[in-house]
């Protein structure tokens, strides 16, 4: 008896932005008004599902093409929507330092509130004696530092001259999904801060989360620096499993991963082990790296306070006493 084997036959997307098991990720970067500065960018970069491809037509069909150019379409006028709105509210930063007045370099910042205070990099102007501002309209302006958190590579800077200056309003950094726009939304709110790009690797960047930013910011402003509790752990976000949330009677779906921990550190006294899921500090919930940032305040230093994890799928409690945490130089 004879028989034919039957094979699949696999053919690659002409187009890198047509379907290929599922839609691709459309992400963006953001570079400054300037060429030489890196922060907002919102030219399109293509990235693909790494799953198998699927089998392809031998023939797409005209309607299919027709889909990705409307496709394509509504998202070109949704990045031409965000830069249009977002775009008259980054600005140029000139900086000067204190030693004999001279130029120490450029940066660039983003326009928070209409009075002149504008978020930038910590790195850009620690240090300044003094700020020129250049807004996209050709506008000059001087400015002086607010304050600045070199932990988080942020500062707050502050228009000298009385102004109404187009602002960006930040976003919920929390309500990011894999593949969406960054950093900045679809609404056109900032949900994250450049503190660093590498231009080399298709200007793939680290920022810092707007919820963050939100925090320092309200510090920065209130009391020109911030004062945080210390406890002596490095984490990341992570989600919880179904059955684990189960188990434990919990209503939150992610938690922060402690990922390292500082020795004799607070955490460290208390018991605390990588891998523990912190779920809630003080009976507040924890789902992220940025509530633990937040809920360490400088209100809680020097007295105990009570840390909830999840180790090996079991819900246990610490009591630990946070410190001051020393300013970075």
């Amino acid at each position: 008896m004879t028989g034919r084997v039957k094979g699949r036959l696999c053919g690659r997307p002409r187009n890198p932005f047509s379907e290929c098991d599922g839609s691709p990720y459309l992400a963006s970067r953001l570079l400054s008004t300037t060429q030489d500065i890196a922060m907002y960018d919102l030219s399109l970069v293509p990235i693909l599902d790494d799953s198998s491809v699927p089998d392809a037509p031998a023939a797409p069909a005209p309607a299919a093409a027709a889909d990705d150019r409307e496709l394509l379409d509504a998202y070109s006028r949704a990045v031409i929507d965000v830069v249009d709105r977002l775009g008259p509210a980054v600005v140029r930063l000139d900086v000067r330092t204190r030693a004999e007045s001279r130029h120490a370099g450029s940066g660039s910042g983003v326009v928070v509130a209409p009075d002149g205070l504008v978020l930038t990099n910590s790195h850009v102007v620690g240090g300044a004696k003094s700020i020129d501002i250049t807004t996209v309209d050709g506008r000059n302006l001087t400015a002086h530092v607010v304050g600045d958190d070199p932990d988080t590579d942020l500062a707050l800077v502050r228009a000298d001259a009385a102004v109404t200056l187009p602002s960006a309003r930040l976003g919920d950094s929390k309500q990011l999904k894999r593949g969406q726009l960054a950093l900045v939304s679809s609404r056109g709110e900032v949900v994250g801060i450049n503190t660093a790009v590498i231009m080399g690797a298709q200007g793939i960047c680290f920022a810092v989360a707007s919820n963050t930013a939100s925090f320092v910011l309200g510090e920065l402003v209130r009391h020109g620096r911030v004062r945080r509790a210390f406890i002596g752990v490095s984490a990341q976000q992570t989600a919880i499993p179904r059955r684990l949330q189960v188990a434990a009677g919990l209503d939150q779906a992610t938690a922060t991963m402690v990922t390292t921990i500082e020795r004799d550190s607070p955490a460290d006294r208390a018991g605390l082990m990588t891998g523990d899921m912190v779920v809630a500090l003080d009976g507040h919930k924890v789902t992220g790296a940025d509530d633990l940032i937040r809920l360490l305040g400088g209100e809680r230093i020097g007295r105990a306070v009570e840390i909830e994890v999840l180790r090996l799928g079991r819900k246990r409690s610490f009591s630990l006493v946070p410190e001051e945490r020393r300013r970075t130089k």
